[in-house]
């Protein structure tokens, strides 16, 4: 019973991304996803494993497609996944920067003025 909640409250949430790699196509399932962040005008997953692909959605789309309970929009360029949060940092008067569990270094990942009262409620749920 409890199986079947939790399968319809996450009904319709994208839970796995089919990437091309080349010749060949890679699925890769949320659980495995660190972020997804623009760079260059092009969108990137980024995986836990710290491979980089790009993507063909804007962050807005994602936005709509992943499960918030999991993922959170931090600013115009990247959305994260909660459990690859390492450490949370103020930075500045009233932002703070994220800090993955990635090996690899990361561009700074700084949550917006305007969205840091709304991230932690989400961080705190």
């Amino acid at each position: 019973m409890v199986k079947q909640i939790l399968n319809e409250l996450n009904k319709g949430y994208k839970n796995r991304f089919l990437i091309k790699v080349g010749e060949h196509y890679k699925s890769i399932t949320d659980s495995e996803i660190a972020c997804f962040y623009i760079w260059e005008r092009a969108t990137f997953l980024r995986t836990t494993a710290d491979n980089e692909y790009v993507i063909d959605h804007s962050l807005d789309n994602l936005q709509k497609m992943l499960d918030p309970s999991r993922f959170f929009r931090v600013n115009r360029y990247c959305i994260v996944n909660i459990n690859q949060i390492s450490d949370m940092v103020n930075y500045s008067s009233s932002r703070l920067k994220i800090i993955l569990k990635s090996k690899k270094a990361m561009q700074d990942i700084i949550v917006s003025k305007d969205k840091v009262s709304e991230f932690k409620k989400w961080i705190d749920k």
